[in-house]
């Protein structure tokens, strides 16, 4: 009988020293779950914040069209004329005969 006590007793102090072990497992991985769900919610706000910055950017298109501005009214590669010349070329054409 006494026998059959200890181990009845042994299993039983087996029992609670797993059920501690596992309550100490479980209480860690919701300490994990909840440090990765706190992670995630940082990633997710990261990402907003870079999408936010993303729609202010130029698209690829926007740049060729300021490009594409750029040089049309680059003075190096576009040719200007001047007020005097502009004056002087519509005063030619104005003193000139017409033809009929």
């Amino acid at each position: 009988m006494d026998r059959v006590d200890n181990t009845v007793s042994g299993l039983g102090d087996n029992v609670l020293a797993q059920l501690d072990n596992l309550k100490f497992s479980i209480e860690k991985l919701n300490s994990e779950a909840l440090r990765i769900g706190e992670r995630i919610s940082g990633m997710e706000n990261e990402i907003n914040k870079l999408k936010k910055d993303l729609d202010k950017t130029a698209t690829k298109i926007e740049m060729k069209q300021i490009e594409t501005f750029i040089d049309v009214v680059n003075p190096i590669t576009s040719k200007f004329v001047t007020k005097d010349e502009m004056e002087r070329v519509l005063e030619e054409m104005a003193t000139r005969p017409k033809k009929a």
